[in-house]
């Protein structure tokens, strides 16, 4: 997969949330809920580690809500790139391309 951030952006990383809403829920359903953000945890943690190829460093991060620019993500390996212009996304899309479809825009 290719991952990019333009160069402004933020990044946040942050463990897995559940708002259940109102205060009547049993010892049960709270059980069912705790399990699956714990499922979701373990999914996202993986997926990190995976791109990132960090264990130690992705598990101190998803702590806690992390915010992070976007050469900070490169350094952690969140992301692949930097992008400034479009070609940085889509090599494809060359100098020509771009300014008939601006033109051709409404």
């Amino acid at each position: 997969c290719f991952r990019f951030a333009f160069p402004h952006a933020r990044i946040m990383i942050h463990q897995p949330f559940k708002r259940m809403g109102g205060s009547k829920h049993t010892a049960s359903e709270l059980t069912i809920h705790s399990e699956e953000l714990s499922k979701t945890r373990e999914t996202l943690l993986r997926v990190l580690r995976e791109c990132t190829g960090r264990d130690r460093e992705v598990e101190q991060t998803f702590d806690r809500d992390t915010y992070m620019t976007a050469t900070e993500a490169i350094q952690l390996g969140v992301i692949d790139k930097v992008a400034t212009a479009i070609v940085d996304i889509d090599p494809k899309l060359t100098k020509r391309k771009r300014e008939s479809a601006c033109a051709a825009a409404p």
